[in-house]
């Protein structure tokens, strides 16, 4: 079958959320419906616990979906501890384990051929069409940083090593410099259908298990290193995309009225997106007011 032409490919953008974040998470949703074509869909996956509450926040045209409707597995919230979840097939999975999970799953309910992941707390602040990085040859971008501090960050050299366990892969002879973590990434479905594939061997849900088993685990890494080291780019249908279009304020520190404004007049002409650390707990009166999303 022929590769669709990347101006028919169908792109969502896809943003986990819970409770604590949809102050932040009606903001992001106000910037889509602003700033994104209306033909790239944005779903917000939540708890069932949440549901009511982002229902009536009125999200414009984000449409929300079920955590329990994604993941391909009766998962159930173990009682006095509402950050595990179990099954009998699977040890308990911890609550930070059972997002990465959810956004591993989305390919099976979210109808697009590719994903941008975007966390809570982004914005967009300028127009974006997603489709519009599809290149030539119908790739979508890998977001994917080359730097020396990687080779010394222990969480993304275990990462890595799980990662390639999990895939099969040798472990590398010298500490990877690769990273695949950020406030939004890309990913296509039918690589994540290969990807379960290739991890469940004969059953539907023993990816689940697998992974639950991980003590740390970041699903970025393992997507890039299947996209890359696996299926090799060209085979994947990506092209390495190293250009930051973010404008990042990480410390968890709340920002005054005065520096989110004068964050928000130093953009960079080529950045189409802001993320401000959910944990600065930044008022987000002031970063409605920075950006004009009122």
């Amino acid at each position: 079958m022929a590769e669709r032409k990347a101006e028919c490919m169908k792109f969502a953008i896809v943003t986990p959320s819970y409770n604590v974040d949809l102050d932040r998470c009606r903001i992001l949703s106000d910037s889509i419906s602003r700033y994104v074509p209306a033909d790239v869909g944005h779903f917000v996956i939540v708890t069932r616990q949440d549901a009511d509450l982002f229902q009536a926040a009125n999200m414009n045209r984000s449409q929300l979906i079920l955590q329990d409707d994604v993941v391909p597995l009766a998962v159930r919230k173990i009682p006095g501890f509402s950050r595990w979840r179990w099954h009998w097939r699977t040890l308990p999975i911890r609550g930070w384990i059972w997002q990465q999970i959810v956004k591993l799953s989305i390919a099976e309910f979210v109808d697009a051929d590719a994903y941008m992941l975007v966390d809570s707390d982004c914005l967009f602040v300028k127009p974006f069409d997603p489709r519009h990085l599809i290149d030539g040859y119908n790739r979508v971008p890998l977001f994917r940083q080359d730097e020396p501090f990687f080779v010394t960050h222990p969480d993304t050299q275990t990462w890595h090593r799980h990662a390639r366990r999990l895939l099969g892969l040798r472990r590398s002879n010298r500490p990877p410099s690769l990273g695949y973590v950020g406030p939004h990434v890309f990913w296509r479905r039918d690589n994540l259908r290969k990807l379960a594939h290739h991890l469940h061997a004969d059953r539907s849900t023993a990816w689940i298990s697998r992974i639950s088993i991980c003590p740390t685990f970041s699903e970025y890494v393992l997507y890039g290193v299947f996209a890359e080291d696996f299926l090799g780019l060209q085979g994947a249908g990506h092209y390495v995309f190293q250009r930051e279009i973010v404008h990042n304020y990480w410390p968890e520190i709340p920002m005054a009225k005065s520096q989110v404004h004068d964050f928000a007049a130093h953009v960079p002409a080529w950045k189409v997106m802001v993320h401000i650390n959910g944990k600065s707990r930044t008022p987000v009166k002031y970063i409605r007011e920075a950006f004009g999303i009122i």
